[in-house]
């Protein structure tokens, strides 16, 4: 009992400590006591004259996560108070900048919240030494299946989140996207999902949540049919799916600054799948108290492992798509196309514990294309620790 007193107590000292901090870190900034600046990988305050302060707010922001951890589930109104503190921290942080540093998530990835487009999006906490070797190791996996499987064709799709576009002029890494590209072996076919305007982005990708739109899947499942050469003039509509919808980054935040509008693509379902013979994986939206329920998630109920497509149409191409959350908006769209359809997701079920064989598994089901759709930063840094270069055994 004293312990929870105690996280009580410190998280109440934290929230009014932060408040009060700000007329003090408006004299540190004009006194040059502190800067914001970028540092390799995302904005942060660091100590210009106390030796061995180092980064304050990674101290502050780890304390703060420890105790959110351990008092959430005891503090009345803890949301609500948590959700209004973070608000209030957005906006008062947005008189010194207006890409604000919100806090960490489970994956490590900063959060922040860009004031002037009214958006949120993520940054990686990789140095640059380990971008430079990660990104050469996913070229090395990519450019070894392409010479070990020739007569496979093989495909990588990028979308490009606002951090690896170059909208962001305070931090992209589309430097990186250019070399990926780049580098790449020349009998793979690539393809991205970019942005000319910030307009553009945010009608394909959510400004609260780490995934593309039902417009952003459409026109990425647009583009790589034209990247694998197939002709198709299908138009559909989007629907409504929930409104207003707070997403990942804002669930991160606890945040309701901004929302979003869940939509998904108007298609009916041609292809039969190993899902309990069911024509279509299930779409259904809960009706949760929680705001910042992960209702992506839930809607597409796609967590697994491997669901294999089979259509009717008259082709000999058996297509394999490696991939994660993505690929949940398109994959019955692109198993059209497709004799049969297999896709893989490694994070669940069977493949938690076991390794993709791929020669076998291409043998096995005679495939002729493979598709790699996830996050940019996933195909070039593997940020998420996935060791698909590992677990994918050529």
């Amino acid at each position: 009992m004293r312990s929870k007193k105690f996280l009580i107590i410190s998280f109440f000292i934290i929230v009014f400590g932060v408040f009060a901090f700000y007329p003090i870190k408006a004299l540190l900034l004009r006194s040059g006591r502190i800067t914001m600046v970028s540092g390799d990988n995302w904005i942060t305050y660091r100590g210009s004259s106390v030796k061995g302060l180092g980064r304050i707010k990674d101290k502050i922001y780890s304390l703060e996560t420890a105790i959110d951890n351990r008092t959430s589930n005891y503090f009345p109104f803890y949301d609500l108070i948590t959700s209004g503190f973070y608000n209030v921290n957005i906006s008062l942080d947005s008189l010194f900048s207006n890409q604000v540093f919100v806090k960490t998530n489970v994956d490590g990835e900063n959060v922040f919240f860009d004031s002037e487009n009214q958006h949120f999006f993520l940054t990686n906490n990789l140095s640059k030494n380990d971008k430079n070797a990660r990104i050469e190791n996913q070229i090395a996996f990519y450019n070894d299946i392409a010479q070990k499987y020739s007569n496979v064709d093989i495909y990588v799709y990028l979308p490009l989140r606002y951090e690896t576009t170059k909208l962001n002029n305070y931090y992209n890494e589309n430097e990186y996207v250019e070399y990926f590209i780049k580098k790449l072996d020349s009998k793979i076919k690539v393809q991205t999902l970019s942005s000319a305007t910030i307009q553009e982005y945010l009608n394909q990708f959510y400004k609260t949540d780490h995934h593309m739109t039902a417009y952003g899947s459409f026109a990425s499942y647009r583009n790589i049919l034209s990247m694998m050469g197939i002709n198709s003039s299908e138009q559909y509509s989007f629907v409504t799916v929930k409104s207003p919808y707070y997403g990942s980054m804002a669930k991160s935040a606890l945040s309701k600054k901004v929302s979003d509008t869940f939509t998904d693509i108007d298609a009916k379902s041609v292809v039969n799948t190993n899902l309990n013979d069911q024509k279509f994986k299930p779409r259904t939206i809960g009706n949760k108290a929680n705001p910042f329920y992960d209702y992506y998630v839930g809607y597409f109920n796609s967590q697994y492992d491997e669901v294999i497509y089979t259509s009717d149409t008259e082709t000999n191409r058996n297509l394999l798509i490696i991939s994660d959350s993505l690929a949940w908006q398109m994959d019955y769209l692109l198993a059209k196309h497709f004799s049969k359809t297999y896709v893989i997701n490694m994070r669940s079920g069977k493949w938690q514990k076991e390794d993709l064989l791929l020669g076998n598994y291409i043998k096995e089901n005679n495939i002729t294309d493979i598709l790699f759709l996830q996050e940019a930063e996933q195909q070039m840094f593997d940020v998420y620790n996935h060791h698909l270069s590992e677990r994918v055994v050529r």
